[in-house]
């Protein structure tokens, strides 16, 4: 469910949010796991980002693995170098815990003085668009990719080969709500995350 589209939407959505303005404007990128299919189309989406926003810098650029732990010391390391960091833009909400704890390790404001775009919608990702430590999570459902996947092998398996695309703002759990997969404070009240 997760292809290439949807990683480019929410970098491209966050480098305009934190550096829409044309000044120069840096970030750190925080991903998983490296080799994965997710971490080669997180690296993609960054760089075209990257080629449409010539403003924004990367000062960071790592793997973290889906660790909160290792997002929080790749963040403090970044804010040591870059005092005058913008934003993270990070690939799991979990991880964004480690960032907004590094942040605040720092001595400022999550949300305030470094902005923080997630994804994953899980409950921690709700919770800190709530709390104003994330400006948004994006959206993600395991069940219907667990769904749809099993029922790509089973076809599959009986030689009937799946040629299609699920594209999850399609699924009535977000079409019944949000209509979107950016989860903000102005509709969180209408989202129920399914992790």
């Amino acid at each position: 469910i997760l292809r290439q589209p949807y990683y480019d939407i929410h970098v491209e959505r966050a480098f305009a949010a934190a550096c829409g303005d044309g000044k120069p404007c840096k970030g750190v990128s925080l991903s998983g796991f490296a080799g994965s299919d997710l971490f080669t189309r997180w690296e993609m989406a960054i760089d075209k980002g990257l080629k449409k926003f010539p403003n924004v810098q990367i000062v960071s650029r790592r793997e973290a693995k889906f660790d909160p732990r290792l997002a929080r010391q790749i963040t403090q390391d970044a804010l040591q170098a870059h005092p005058d960091l913008n934003f993270v833009v990070c690939h799991d909400d979990n991880m964004s815990l480690g960032v907004a704890a590094a942040i605040k390790a720092a001595g400022l404001v999550p949300g305030k003085d470094v902005k923080i775009y997630s994804m994953g919608g899980n409950a921690h990702g709700v919770q800190g668009v709530k709390d104003g430590i994330f400006e948004w999570t994006a959206a993600e459902d395991p069940q219907a990719e667990a769904y749809y996947g099993a029922i790509a092998l089973m076809m599959a398996l009986e030689g009937k080969p799946l040629n299609g695309y699920v594209n999850l703002e399609d699924l009535p759990w977000l079409v019944d709500g949000t209509d979107t997969i950016f989860i903000t404070k102005e509709n969180m009240s209408k989202f129920t995350p399914h992790w």
